[in-house]
């Protein structure tokens, strides 16, 4: 698996890390952050380096996306999520996108405590 990490600062560049799991498939939480799952702590191990202070993006799949790890790292993320975690939010099945034609796309706001999350789903038939 990779996780893009994507820097906006002056060198505006973007570069792949390789995420190592821990073999025994446990859960590898660090310790001054919360447990966001197994794919999500991932993402955080990988994210840790980067300064807070600084502007960047980290982008991530299906896989790696959850909205305890959009919360957990704020403003800083995007990804792409499945419908069944988000709790909530409705959105048009496939069917209805696709017959609305190529590019068509439903967007929604949905909050999650304090926070306002974006969410966008798209046909484009790939």
């Amino acid at each position: 698996r990779k996780v893009l990490i994507h820097s906006t600062k002056s060198t505006g560049h973007s570069s792949y890390l390789e995420a190592a799991d821990d073999p025994s498939g446990e859960s590898c939480a660090i310790p001054e952050l919360p447990d966001v799952g197994a794919s999500g702590n991932v993402v955080l191990r990988l994210a840790q380096p980067i300064p807070m202070q600084q502007t960047y993006k980290v982008f991530f799949d299906n896989w790696f996306t959850s909205v305890h790890l959009i919360l957990t790292l704020s403003q800083h993320c995007a990804g792409n999520i499945p419908n069944n975690r988000l709790p909530g939010v409705n959105l048009m099945c496939e069917a209805e996108l696709k017959r609305t034609g190529y590019g068509s796309f439903e967007q929604k706001m949905a909050m999650v405590g304090e926070t306002t999350l974006h969410v966008v789903k798209r046909y484009d038939n790939h």
